[in-house]
């Protein structure tokens, strides 16, 4: 569940004064907690609440193109994975520059993963002394291990042609450029108050700033996006049905130059 960022919800979730405090005056603080009613994570950046399979989400993917293994969510193997395939396919990519078999390389990094899974498996059983310690760590690649085994190649390429990632994951992370994409779609009255504003004719608008956000470095993760990927994840995003990347009106012209300015200042002040 994610929810608004509020001194209520923070004590109705089991945050104690301190945190409280922090998360209300501090800038750019972020903190995950445990207690008795569940597991959150709070940011007053995105001025939001996540809680549980959420909250664990954005702690273990926090940085996707170095994704940790879910220990405490199980339901997450399964985006684990896909990201893994993500960052592995990107490199093969560049290595192999023409020819390329998708299919071949998601085999590959399955078959790599069971021998790192079995491996460490194998270490942590030959640490007598830890035995009790590493039972659960053991239980749960255990349980990815298997999971691994059964996981049908076809199957999961198929999946992931019909799955198209959030607006969100396709953006670095770590500086905030996500929230700036979001006040970019409100300034080109793409969205107003976060809810699509689609009419005919606003393709320009949003191919100006899909390209604007193409052309400047630290702002989109390190995979070389097509125009058509990118447009299909804006589409998604604002459910939207736009088929054509097309710059050739007015309204991409103007979209590209306001947004190529904003980005341009964004960068300035983060040196």
């Amino acid at each position: 569940m994610i929810e608004k960022l509020t001194k209520q919800k923070m004590v109705e979730f089991g945050f104690d004064k301190e945190q409280i405090e922090k998360l209300l005056t501090w800038d750019n603080y972020e903190i995950n907690i445990v207690n008795n009613k569940g597991f959150y994570y709070a940011s007053n950046i995105e001025n939001k609440i996540y809680s549980e399979t959420d909250a664990y989400t954005k702690c273990y993917f926090k940085d996707e193109t170095k994704p940790e293994f879910p220990f405490n969510d199980f339901d997450l193997v399964p985006k684990y994975f896909e990201l893994l395939t993500a960052n592995y396919i990107a490199e093969r990519k560049k290595e192999a520059k023409i020819t390329f078999n998708e299919k071949k390389a998601i085999e590959q990094l399955k078959q790599i993963e069971i021998e790192k899974v079995t491996a460490l498996i194998e270490g942590f059983k030959r640490e007598n002394n830890r035995a009790t310690y590493h039972k659960r760590k053991i239980d749960k690649y255990n349980d990815y291990l298997v999971w691994l085994q059964s996981l049908d190649i076809e199957d999961f390429v198929e999946r992931k042609i019909k799955t198209t990632p959030s607006l969100e994951s396709i953006f670095i992370s770590t500086n905030n450029s996500y929230q700036l994409c979001l006040e970019l779609l409100e300034d080109l009255q793409l969205t107003i108050d976060g809810v699509p504003n689609i009419k005919k004719g606003r393709i320009g608008k949003l191919t100006g700033l899909i390209t604007a956000l193409k052309e400047t470095p630290n702002i989109l993760k390190g995979y070389k996006h097509t125009n058509d990927f990118l447009l299909q994840v804006f589409n998604t995003h604002l459910k939207s049905n736009f088929k054509t990347f097309s710059k050739r009106n007015e309204d991409f012209n103007e979209s590209h130059d306001d947004a190529k300015k904003h980005l341009k200042k964004y960068i300035s002040n983060k040196k």
